[in-house]
């Protein structure tokens, strides 16, 4: 595996590249000189999609700090049924949880795309922000941002109508995982209707009618397995009045 900084395809995203990631990513807290020292720290490795980054029980040996790609973060519920929480991408920092609690894995994280991650191990990780007080501040910040996030998410699941929930993921997950192009922002296959069901707490065929809503409103289109949305401010509004309706039964 390539040290992060070789040459080889380890080789880290140039400061322009890292600019763009959107607000809220581990990496966008850090300064330049926190992010090589951190980096330095740990290998970079390839993971192709579906392979397993961490395993939900497992010992929390290592921390990942994704460069490129996306990942899915799952559970199992106790009837089998598999829940995903969460996406990380670019910037984000998966597995310090666990380490910082010295737990076991309480998610997996399963790469949807082909994914480039720094694998910082735990000892050093903690020695580092031992070391670090101010990058130590910034993980804490990331981790009280996991749980907001989670508590937010149980709220919106009693207090809001399932169409206003998957609204709400639509404009998250394309506006932070999406590919910007131009005035639009892609979804591609790697997330899938279920997925944004899983997200929303809703099901797919809640999700099927909200977005057969959204093209006939010129919202967003479907594009070979690739979802579009052709106009963000819209749909940010079409999410807030799907919101203000009292909750239903999701069908």
């Amino acid at each position: 595996m390539a040290t992060y900084g070789s040459a080889q395809s380890g080789t880290p995203p140039d400061d322009a590249a890292r600019s763009k990631n959107p607000p809220g990513k581990f990496l966008d807290l850090l300064t330049a000189s926190q992010k090589i020292s951190l980096l330095e720290l740990g290998t970079v490795r390839v993971y192709y999609p579906s392979q397993i980054l961490m395993r939900e029980g497992n010992t929390a040996d290592v921390v990942i700090v994704i460069l490129r790609g996306l990942a899915k973060v799952v559970v199992v519920s106790e009837g089998g049924k598999e829940v995903m929480l969460g996406l990380r991408g670019d910037g984000d920092l998966v597995g310090e949880m666990a380490v910082l609690s010295g737990s076991a894995r309480s998610a997996t994280v399963i790469a949807a795309t082909e994914l480039q991650g720094c694998v910082i191990k735990a000892a050093s990780f903690v020695s580092y922000l031992e070391r670090s007080a101010q990058v130590a501040n910034r993980v804490s910040d990331i981790m009280a941002d996991k749980l907001r996030a989670a508590n937010r998410r149980r709220l919106e699941f009693n207090a809001y109508p399932a169409e206003g929930r998957v609204a709400r993921i639509l404009v998250e997950v394309s506006s932070r995982y999406g590919h910007h192009e131009g005035s639009a922002w892609r979804i591609g296959p790697e997330i899938t209707q279920a997925d944004l069901a899983s997200l929303a707490s809703a099901s797919v065929r809640t999700v099927e009618k909200v977005l057969r809503a959204l093209e006939d409103a010129g919202l967003v289109e479907r594009r070979r397995r690739n979802l579009i949305v052709t106009d963000m401010d819209a749909l940010e509004v079409r999410c807030r009045s799907l919101l203000a309706i009292r909750p239903g039964r999701d069908c």
